[in-house]
C-alpha cells in the first residue's frame, strides 16, 4: 500500500532554500499542509507566496534550530495552527569548507549546533506529536560527506556522521511504534 501524503502536516526545517525548499514544494504538490522553518524569514515568505493556493495550510516559522528555545516556540505555534504533526524532516544544515587546522573552533561549534543539535532539538520536541499519530514519519537528512574523508569537510562530515548515528539509534528505539524513521543520504 502506498503511503498517502494528502492532508498530512509536515514540518520541514531549512526550507527557505536548497533541498528543504525542494522538499517543501514536493510535499505541497502531494497534498501536505506545511509548517516551514528556517532562519531566513524572507526566504520563507517567498516560498509561502509561491506555494499558496488556499488548498493546504502553509505556515512559516523563523527559527534557528540551533536554539532550543526557538524550536520550542515554533512547536507551540505549529500545534496551535495545525493541531498535529505527521512528518518531521530535519533538513536544516550549514557547511563550512576549511581544513581542520584552520577551522576556528567557534565555527566548528556553530556548525555542530545547527547540523546535529538542531536535529536533536527538533526530534526531542516534535517526537511526542509524531507518536500520537498512527502513521507518522521522522526523516533526517545527512550527506555523503558523513561517509567520506573529503578534505576541508571535517566539521560538516563530523556533524552529519553524528546525525547518522543518532538516527540509527532512534530508528531502533522507535521500532514497532507508529513512527517510521528514515535516514536520507544525498550525494554531495
Amino acid at each position: 500500500m502506498k503511503w498517502s501524503l494528502a492532508n498530512k502536516v509536515a514540518v520541514v526545517t531549512g526550507s527557505a532554500g536548497g533541498l528543504g525548499h525542494a522538499l517543501a514544494r514536493e510535499l505541497h504538490r502531494r497534498g501536505c499542509h506545511l509548517a516551514l522553518l528556517d532562519i531566513d524569514y524572507q526566504g520563507l515568505v517567498v516560498l509561502k507566496d509561491a506555494l499558496e493556493t488556499g488548498e493546504q495550510k502553509i505556515t512559516i516559522h523563523p527559527t534557528d534550530v540551533a536554539c532550543e528555545e526557538d524550536v520550542l516556540s515554533a512547536r507551540v505555534e505549529i500545534l496551535a495552527l495545525h493541531g498535529r504533526v505527521d512528518i518531521l524532516i530535519n533538513n536544516a544544515g550549514i557547511s563550512i569548507s576549511r581544513a581542520f587546522g584552520r577551522m576556528p573552533l567557534p565555527d566548528y561549534k556553530r556548525l555542530f549546533d545547527v547540523n546535529f543539535w538542531g536535529a536533536v532539538y527538533c526530534t526531542r520536541h516534535f517526537l511526542p506529536e509524531l507518536q500520537q499519530q498512527p502513521d507518522s514519519h521522522l526523516v533526517n537528512i545527512v550527506s555523503d560527506f558523513a561517509l567520506m574523508g573529503f578534505p576541508g569537510k571535517t566539521a560538516y562530515a563530523s556533524s552529519k556522521a553524528a546525525v547518522t548515528g543518532f538516527t540509527k539509534v532512534i530508528k531502533t528505539e522507535l521500532a514497532g511504534t507508529g513512527v517510521q524513521v528514515s535516514l536520507v543520504i544525498p550525494p554531495p
